[in-house]
This record gives structure tokens, C-alpha cells and sequence, in this order.
């Protein structure tokens, strides 16, 4: 989740920066970075069914566990949405701005709530 959160902020760098200079951000590299981002999210789905399986008898870690899915695939909606912006030749910084900061709100909510939920789980 920490990498997805790294990446887009990256991502949402490049397209500032480009708003900011009139330089168009190249769609190769957003397009790599969203495949990236698409990825972490994956991965982080998959940790997450883990993690439930592992945890199957706690119901306070199962609860936080559904808050964090919730949020991680809040932010895959928004990685779809990014991904459909850099498909193009020329990407919508305005637009890729808004989705970063969209993701960044869903993975540092989730992080939030995983950092608390291995407080939990440490402390039992």
C-alpha cells in the first residue's frame, strides 16, 4: 500500500509539473506508472484476502480488514479511471490530479487503518 501511495504521488507530481510548464507529461511513462499503481492494488487485494484468512477468528481485525478492502477498492475505481486517462496521446493534468488525489485519499485511509490494526493484532 506504502508503494501505490509513493507511486501516485509521483505520478501526481508529473502532471503539476506539467500543468505548471505547459509541458504535456508523456504518456509512456504515466502510462508505466499506472500499470505499477494497477498492480500494487492487486497485490494488495491479494495481502488483504490473506490477512482475513489468517485472522478468521477476530472479529475487530476481520471489521478492519472490511474497512481497508473498502478503501483499496475505492482506490482501484480511480486507478481504472487513471488508466483510462493515459491511454491517450495527450493526458488531462487537471483530470490525472484529481484521480491522484483521489487514490492518495483511499491508500492513506487504508494505511491508517492497517497501521492500527497491527497496533491491535500486536497488542492481543
Amino acid at each position: 500500500m506504502r508503494h501505490s501511495r509513493d507511486t501516485s504521488r509521483d505520478l501526481r507530481l508529473f502532471a503539476q509539473r506539467s500543468r505548471r510548464t505547459n509541458q504535456p507529461v508523456s504518456p509512456i511513462v504515466a502510462r508505466s506508472h499506472v500499470e505499477e499503481l494497477a498492480s500494487n492494488v492487486k497485490l494488495t487485494q491479494k495481502y488483504l484476502a490473506e490477512e482475513k484468512k489468517e485472522l478468521a477468528g477476530n472479529k475487530a481485525a476481520l471489521d478492519s480488514l472490511a474497512k481497508i478492502e473498502k478503501h483499496v477498492d475505492e482506490e482501484a475505481e480511480h486507478v481504472s479511471t487513471l488508466s483510462d486517462l493515459v491511454k491517450g496521446d495527450q493526458i488531462d493534468p487537471e483530470k490525472a490530479i484529481r484521480s491522484f488525489d483521489d487514490a492518495e485519499d483511499h491508500i492513506d485511509k487504508a494505511l491508517l487503518e492497517h497501521d492500527e490494526l497491527e497496533l491491535r493484532v500486536a497488542s492481543e
